[in-house]
């Protein structure tokens, strides 16, 4: 590397170890520069591509002998810093913070019975069997040994999983620059504020008593459970976690992902990282990778259950029922800054994981069970062929004290005994039930993602509709073309998304269940339109019934056994009830409803209670709506003897969660499968089972704290051309780390409507643009962009543009050159949101959107413009738009009565109002763009994609009144 200044320090000394910026477990940051730059680059090759510890090591060398035979050139001090220069990986990453040996503690496991071992056990044991015995010894095998160059013998686990101490992965985050000010971010009035002698758990009916129905809220700090929750259960009295000064709620996430992929891989082999979330940090912090802590990597092939499960999760719940008696971590003081011990109080809060591990974390016996089918009420699963079945008035919730003393009965009783307990009281005693103040079922809300989407919305348009034959022909011989399945395909492959949709809804017929969660999600949003337009013979849908279809079709089999299905419920609810032998359900009067309109008005239901629940911002009487829609869907589909899954009966729940925890992207499993994404890709370097999650986990860690780096060189004011070469170079090699998944990241914060992404650009510019000369070309757009400009924010007044006429007195004259003044760019990103140009290739695939108040346009180009004004530079963008124009007649549509929560328009087909000029800031979401040809005309149809409203795009986090 050459010198940045021969002859004097390169890139000037070290910095002060003990300033503000400084980082105690770094020491690379402290040294020159060009030595801190080749570590980076170093590093970044073994971290990134899987480059050998031996070619690391000839790298190192290489430069450190570069360095000292052109000694004569650098500062004493600088060759002092080269002759210590680390020359192997493990120095390296020592001296860049990143040997996370430390930090990583390896148990091996059995791969038989998956009891937990430490390492220093292994060298111990005479022989490599498992040593657990329940009855007989286990059979398992440990380890596998090898005879190292030197002599020793090395122990490798068969199988291993890799924890991270919680307890120290906090204190190093709480020893980072501003986490410890950010989680306080939610104390906006006295009764937040922090006491060093805490109250006890404030009674969530006082939240309930204080909330105004039309407040709108979202964080989970501002829902019911926050001040709810209790810590230091072990004390005489226990406190209130959220008054605490340090008082940390916790959320669990886990995932599964698949390690090998690929055509050629050998095996299918999937594991499972486990993950810590600080509730306490806002949205937008939260859900970065580097704030989210890796505590557990679960090995495979498969999912581990029962007693291993609970081996491998019982070093994060002694650390969990330590957190909760309250542990002295450092903690980086905002106003002082400096690092001082704290007792910090932490509380594992929420469960967010899917339907499948929520049954393993909190013993619950299952979906199947007729007695305990749902795990937060008593309601048997044969009612949900009745109305009753989704009335939540009449639930007979769980008591969660209750349910735990059931869960120490299973643990006390015999082995012989413990089934006939778990069906009896639907649950088992799990690792969870160890940690102090969390009760299972209680702290576990439902994730709407896999509920609504992968549940609801794929079951009912896979089985109620197409299965059942609601969208085969109305009568012989008809056309595809004109049958409801033909009209509804039609539609969808008609429909233009928006960009960011990247996996699109498919044909009715082959949407099955490989099909993924957005794929439903966004079918949902069109589910009013795309069934409106298979079931409507010119603008009504008609009240008559669709021919059930022959005896030997797949559609009227399919009615047979939805008839089988609901007949044995029906059948159950009467010896329940202890029906009259003469009034018993037949088979016969079990076959569903065959009116589509009936079908359509209940999929409206469903439609717009998940629009209202799925808001980032919602209020009490919103939840209040939904929840009585959700109750309609199961009690109208009982009616219309439809056979429906337990997932059904769990939607008239979710509003009880969000009514606790907030809106419900508080508690997605979304975000844990895009970190799984960084987790999946970290280069394993050939390590194999026994070693594989290790190598992951660390391999994770490694590139989530390459984010301090990056943040580093960015913040140097004036950085050499090495850094910056550094810089790119890092976020070149981040392209599965935090950097490159800061724009899906911010794009899932706007879905959910936390814009105000800090440290985030409102509006950031494509890479790429071209000059524009508006002699040649683009000459339409040169008056429009001189209207722009005289038509700035009052802020910006002084800068007024003036070409046909002269300037009154006290304002400033300057002048739009037609040539080498402007540039054109493909598209624009807004919050993530990304707006395109329709007359550039790389835009036109994003070139509609919202602006202000969900008024529809077309982008015709993107202009920035450079202007001199008194020898200063200034720039504006402009966006030329076109708006859709209003039909001049009155429609009336299925959904129009609805129209102010499903944001469904309709719009004069192909038409579009005169140009006009928009700033980049007035856009403020996107929406799907399809078109209907009616009896009184053809119209355009937009449908919002985003749950948030405009003003949400500059709020401050606040709670509001509509």
């Amino acid at each position: 590397a050459p010198p940045d200044n021969p002859g004097s320090d390169p890139g000037g000394g070290p910095g002060d170890p003990g300033g503000d910026g400084a980082r105690f477990d770094i020491p690379a940051l402290e040294e020159y520069p060009t030595l801190r730059n080749i570590y980076l680059w170093t590093w970044a090759q073994y971290t990134f591509h899987g480059v050998t510890q031996e070619t690391i090591q000839d790298i190192l060398e290489s430069h450190k002998s570069a360095l000292l035979a052109g000694a004569e050139v650098y500062s004493p001090e600088f060759i002092d810093q080269v002759n210590k220069m680390p020359t192997t990986l493990q120095s390296l990453e020592q001296r860049l913070g990143m040997d996370f040996l430390d930090l990583i503690t390896i148990y091996p496991v059995c791969p038989e019975c998956g009891k937990q071992y430490m390492m220093e056990e292994l060298y111990v044991l005479r022989g490599p069997q498992c040593q657990r015995h329940v009855g007989d010894q286990c059979t398992g095998i440990l380890y596998t040994e090898s005879k190292l160059a030197d002599g020793t013998r090395k122990r490798t686990p068969v199988r291993s999983f890799p924890y991270n101490s919680l307890i120290a992965a906090l204190a190093r985050l709480l020893s980072r620059i501003g986490i410890a000010h950010f989680i306080q971010h939610w104390r906006r009035n006295p009764d937040d504020f922090p006491l060093e002698n805490p109250p006890g758990p404030r009674n969530p009916h006082v939240w309930y008593n204080r909330m105004d129905p039309h407040t709108r809220f979202s964080d989970i700090s501002q829902a019911s459970g926050w001040h709810a929750e209790a810590t230091g259960q072990r004390r005489d009295m226990p406190i209130s976690l959220a008054r605490s000064p340090i008082g940390l709620n916790l959320g669990v996430g886990a995932d599964g992902y698949q390690v090998f992929k690929g055509k050629f891989a050998a095996s299918s082999y999937s594991a499972n990282g486990v993950y810590i979330v600080i509730n306490n940090l806002p949205f937008f912090l939260r859900n970065l990778i580097e704030n989210t802590i890796l505590v557990l990597v679960l090995p495979g092939p498969h999912e581990p259950k029962g007693y291993a499960f609970d081996q491998m999760f019982e070093p994060l719940v002694d650390d969990l029922i330590q957190l909760a008696e309250g542990v002295e971590l450092p903690v980086y003081d905002w106003e002082t800054g400096v690092i001082q011990p704290q007792l910090v109080y932490a509380n594992l809060s929420v469960l967010i994981v899917d339907w499948i591990s929520r049954i393993k974390c909190t013993g619950h016996v299952g979906v199947r069970s007729e007695h305990n089918h749902c795990p937060y009420c008593k309601m048997r699963q044969c009612a949900l062929a009745t109305p009753q079945g989704y009335q939540s008035e009449g639930y007979e919730l769980r008591d969660p004290h209750e349910h735990l003393q059931h869960k120490h009965h299973w643990l006390r009783a015999p082995g012989h005994e413990r089934e006939d307990i778990r069906l009896e009281t639907g649950t088992i005693f799990t690792e969870f039930d160890r940690v102090p103040g969390f009760f299972a079922f209680d702290n576990a809300p439902i994730d709407a993602m896999h509920l609504l989407d992968l549940g609801v919305t794929h079951f009912i348009a896979q089985t109620i509709v197409f299965k059942n034959g609601m969208l085969q022909k109305r009568v012989r011989g008809q056309d595809y073309e004109d049958t409801p399945e033909g009209r509804f395909n039609a539609f969808l492959n008609r429909t233009i998304f928006p960009y960011h949709c990247s996996r699109l809804p498919t044909q009715a017929d082959t949407m099955d269940g490989r099909t993924k969660a957005e794929q439903w999600r966004l079918l949902r949003i069109v589910m009013p339109v795309a069934y409106f337009e298979a079931w409507r013979v010119g603008d009504t849908i008609p009240d008559v019934d669709i021919p059930p279809g022959g005896q030997n079709t797949r559609h009227f089999k399919a009615q047979e056994k939805n008839a089988d299905l609901l007949y044995r419920r029906l059948r159950q609810v009467h010896i329940m009830d202890e029906g009259d032998p003469n009034d018993a359900p037949r088979e016969e009067d079990c076959f569903p409803s065959r009116n589509p309109r009936e079908y359509y008005g209940n999929i409206l239901r469903y439609c717009l209670a998940s629009t209202l629940l799925s808001q980032h911002r919602v209020t009490l009487a919103e939840i209040n709506q939904g929840e009585m829609f959700l109750e309609q869907v199961g009690i109208t589909f009982a009616e219309m003897k439809v056979h429906l899954t337990p997932s059904f009966h769990a939607t008239t729940h979710l509003p009880d969660h969000i009514r606790k925890y907030g809106s419900v992207y508080n508690t997605s499993t979304a975000q844990f499968e895009r970190i799984n994404r960084l987790l999946a890709n970290v280069n394993t370097n050939g390590h194999g089972n026994g070693v594989l999650e290790a190598t992951m986990a660390k391999g994770f860690l490694c590139q989530t704290e390459c984010y301090c780096y990056v943040a580093e060189l960015q913040s140097i004011e004036e950085p050499t051309p090495d850094e910056r070469k550094t810089t790119q170079v890092l976020l070149g090699a981040m392209q599965n780390g935090p950097e490159h998944e800061i724009q899906q990241g911010m794009l899932e914060a706007v879905i959910a409507g936390e814009v105000p992404m800090h440290g985030q650009e409102e509006i950031r510019l494509a890479t790429t643009s071209a000059q524009v000369n508006f002699q040649e070309e683009h000459s339409e757009y040169y008056r429009h962009m001189i209207t722009s400009a005289t038509h700035r924010p009052a802020a910006e007044r002084c800068h007024i543009l003036w070409i046909w006429s002269s300037p009154d007195e006290g304002q400033v004259q300057f002048h739009i050159r037609p040539k080498g003044s402007t540039r054109c760019y493909p598209h624009f990103r807004r919050y993530g949101i990304r707006y395109g140009s329709v007359n550039h290739q790389r835009g036109a695939n994003s070139c509609y959107g919202y602006i202000h108040n969900q008024v529809p346009v077309l982008i015709q180009g993107i202009y920035e413009t450079t202007v001199m004004v008194r020898g200063q530079e200034h720039k504006f963008v402009a966006v030329m738009i076109q708006r859709f124009i209003a039909p001049n007649i009155e429609l009336a549509f299925p959904w129009t009565h609805w129209n102010e929560i499903l944001a469904i328009d309709a719009w004069e087909y192909d038409r579009l109002a005169a140009l006009e000029v928009v700033p980049p800031t007035a856009f403020t979401g996107v929406f799907a763009l399809s078109d209907l040809t009616m009896p009184n005309g053809h119209f355009w149809i937009t449908i919002a994609m985003i749950n948030t409203r405009p003003e949400d795009l500059v709020d401050d986090g606040e709670l509001e009144d509509d």
